[in-house]
């Protein structure tokens, strides 16, 4: 299954209040060496605070990171975050890159993204919800219904 589109495609904005934007992350091994790596942010009106970095790694895997759409907007001009997942701006010879570092239980990974490609899914996710209004998309009575339904940890009752 191909999920990755030119760099040049298009951002995609669907009906349901969602956007995605492909990119091109580079990430630099201990060697020096620099490998490219498909992936795409995504942003759903459905969890309003949140983005989704998915990963495409070859051979029809991905990994996908979820976290505060808040990191990318203010990691596009000063460093922020901590534990999980940090961003912050570097400007490399005239092409100014993000990068995003995301932790986990036993790697870590250093992922370099173009700024321009940042800054134009961040502003297809303020026509979608604008920062501030937020807390007004979010269905807590589903929300609610939805835990009580579950049970404790997720398990089903």
């Amino acid at each position: 299954m191909n999920h990755w589109q030119p760099l040049d495609a298009p951002a995609k904005q669907y009906p349901a209040a969602r956007c995605a934007v492909p990119l091109e992350l580079k990430v630099v091994t201990c060697t020096g060496r620099s490998i490219s790596i498909a992936a795409c942010l995504k942003y759903s009106a459905s969890d309003p605070y949140a983005v989704r970095l998915d990963i495409y790694a070859g051979y029809g895997t991905s990994t996908a990171w979820v976290f505060a759409r808040d990191l990318l907007t203010v990691g596009v001009s000063r460093a922020v975050g901590a534990d999980d997942v940090s961003v912050h701006p570097l400007p490399q010879g005239g092409r100014p890159t993000v990068v995003i570092t995301l932790r986990g239980q036993e790697d870590t990974g250093v992922l370099h993204a173009q700024t321009s490609r940042v800054r134009r899914f961040l502003a297809l996710t303020e026509r979608i919800v604008a920062t501030g209004q937020e807390s007004g998309r979010l269905d807590i009575d589903m929300l609610l219904r939805r835990l009580l339904d579950e049970g404790p940890a997720g398990s089903a009752r």
